[in-house]
């Protein structure tokens, strides 16, 4: 009896002794892996343009020079990562490059979804498809990272020329309006549409920041390619991207509230957002724990309800009937020029209102006639917990 214990004593001990070997082994391993991704961002990922500078468009073709792009430059982020050591990554010749390529594999992949299609054809163009516009979301976010850092004189010089020529072209700033209308959830998945939302948001943050760095027409070049691509079939598929706030990161479903902000401050066209699908994505942020999104998010969807609140209350014609908000507080719009800062409501209802706000969301999603003998009398305060769904 004793010496079988004593073995299995031993066999237990030894694969306790093995799990940690292997721990240390993959620990070790992930920090070499972390020191060459850090050393080939540095040295490396310019060097690659360098070496196709002969015929660049040739070698940004390449799928495996694409994923080598796309893996590395997110090291780039590393404080010891300097402009200059990527400046000719993030230039504006390899932007005009994937711009002309993203063009190209867009059409041969709808030309391959054709009568004669080939499923597994049109995956690889797609695929394609989606592999330069996540290295061009990529470059966008190193510029703009970029044009909220102190540079050097030198790097100031090399950032400056690059993104005035950005400002001064036309094409990288229809191809997202293009692509995102153009969208079709059936047959493009939503981690491409990921990818087009947040590079477009990038695209018009790096715009902003252009402009605070006295390029003179940034601010106007934001507004004008905003204005040019705001309609209602690129806000329904803004939305499409929100339906999934839960899966999306930070960052994702901030680019969309960054989209609602602009139509509701910046062009003052917040009706724009009253729209029955976007309310209910609204609800369902509201009702969950802890959605991954900022508090001036939340604030920003509080304005645009009120504003919608406002409106029907004015115009009963013009939008569903919903009870008048007398929570006592008042809500201020934002000011232009700042950053997406809103004015947080404070309610001493606490959890109530909140309750309050999904219970009118959900109940305008019935007919006008059962929000009318629902709500034409009393305040969105008053309601109880049985007026909840």
């Amino acid at each position: 009896m004793g010496s079988g214990s004593s073995s299995c004593s031993s066999m237990g001990s030894g694969s306790t002794s093995s799990t940690i070997d292997g721990e240390r082994a993959a620990r070790e391993l992930r920090d070499k892996l972390s020191q060459f991704a850090l050393k080939f961002a540095r040295k490396g990922l310019d060097r690659c343009i360098l070496l196709c500078q002969v015929d660049l468009l040739k070698g940004l073709e390449d799928m495996c020079f694409l994923w080598v792009q796309n893996f590395f430059l997110p090291f780039a982020d590393h404080p010891s990562v300097t402009y200059a050591d990527i400046r000719h990554t993030v230039s504006s010749a390899v932007l005009s490059n994937l711009t002309y390529l993203a063009c190209q594999s867009w059409q041969q992949f709808k030309m391959s979804m054709g009568k004669d299609r080939k499923k597994g054809q049109s995956n690889s163009k797609f695929k394609k498809l989606y592999l330069i516009m996540a290295v061009l979301r990529q470059l966008l976010s190193q510029l703009r990272r970029y044009s909220e850092k102190t540079l050097s004189e030198e790097e100031q010089k090399w950032f400056l020329a690059a993104t005035e020529t950005l400002c001064c072209t036309t094409n990288l700033r229809q191809l997202y309006p293009m692509l995102i209308r153009l969208f079709e959830p059936r047959n493009e998945t939503v981690q491409y549409l990921r990818e087009l939302i947040h590079g477009n948001s990038e695209l018009l943050q790096l715009f902003n920041n252009t402009h605070n760095k006295h390029i003179e027409n940034g601010k106007e070049v934001m507004l004008q390619h905003f204005t040019d691509f705001v309609d209602n079939e690129v806000i329904s598929t803004y939305n499409h991207l929100l339906s999934s706030f839960s899966q999306n990161t930070i960052a994702e479903n901030e680019a969309v509230f960054t989209f609602f902000y602009h139509i509701v401050i910046d062009l003052d066209a917040a009706e724009q957002l009253f729209k029955l699908p976007i309310f209910n994505n609204f609800a369902n942020i509201w009702e969950a724990e802890s959605p991954p999104v900022s508090q001036e998010s939340l604030d920003l969807m509080d304005y645009i309800m009120f504003k919608y609140t406002e409106l029907a209350m004015e115009n009963p014609e013009d939008g569903l009937d919903i009870a008048k908000d007398t929570a006592g507080s008042s809500r201020k719009k934002p000011q232009k020029g700042k950053k997406r800062k809103l004015v947080q409501v404070e309610s001493d209802e606490g959890t109530s209102v909140k309750k309050s706000k999904v219970a009118i969301l959900n109940k305008m999603l019935q007919t006008k006639e059962e929000i009318r003998g629902l709500y034409c009398v009393g305040s969105c305060t008053e309601s109880s917990d049985d007026d909840l769904p």
